[in-house]
């Protein structure tokens, strides 16, 4: 995939794409259900690109819990999962640095804004991003594109000029759905034929990606 030169803006999600932490999610609220004394999820439905309030509800739907003190306490036991070793996904580093030299720098997560400015800190990348929407700034939940469509407005640009890289099936309907080009970073997760449809193209990582889209001449 070469780079076409058309895009101004550069959007990421953030866990699963930038931080390796996508697989912690259903361990947290198993342990957290746990700790409530309510019973563990049996079906594990894919949730990747919610928002922990988002997944509380689900979750609470057939326990006796307030969503809210479940999402909180989700999100700070997940916090702190992934900033005692951060982790990233191969290659996102570097994506993330020659983004910043090419366009604007917008990451798009259900995850706290804390723990995204906390993990980007860590490895020295804070001036690369131009704007955060996370947990808390916005009021539905991937696939509802009004994450996306705030980082947007945020970066003054119109969806034509904007790339995202999601590997949610939920994130990536949600900046499909606020008109915006989509690379997806394989996760494991089954891709229907509507999702396909939406994504330009899919990589295991940001690997392939360095010395052809990003790589700065």
């Amino acid at each position: 995939m070469n780079r076409p030169p058309i895009y101004k803006g550069f959007l990421f999600d953030f866990d699963g794409v930038l931080s390796d932490s996508e697989c912690f999610t259903w361990p947290i609220v198993q342990r957290v259900l746990t700790q409530f004394g309510l019973a563990q999820v049996e079906h594990q439905k894919d949730v990747g690109g919610w928002t922990w309030q988002a997944i509380a509800e689900l979750v609470s739907e057939s326990r006796a819990v307030d969503p809210t003190l479940l999402a909180d306490v989700c999100a700070t036991a997940f916090q702190k999962k992934v900033l005692e070793e951060p982790r990233s996904i191969p290659g996102a580093r570097e994506a993330l640095n020659f983004a910043s030299k090419l366009g604007a720098v917008a990451i798009v997560t259900g995850s706290r804004v804390d723990v995204v400015r906390r993990w980007l800190e860590h490895f020295s990348l804070h001036d690369c991003v131009d704007t955060i929407v996370a947990a808390g700034m916005y009021r539905r939940a991937k696939p509802d594109p009004e994450c996306y469509r705030m980082a947007l407005d945020r970066l003054a640009l119109k969806p034509g000029d904007g790339l995202v890289f999601e590997d949610s099936n939920a994130g990536i309907q949600a900046a499909a759905s606020a008109h915006l080009s989509v690379v997806a970073i394989a996760n494991g997760q089954p891709r229907g034929e509507h999702i396909r449809r939406l994504i330009t193209t899919e990589f295991d990582s940001f690997i392939p990606l360095l010395d052809t889209f990003f790589r700065v001449v």
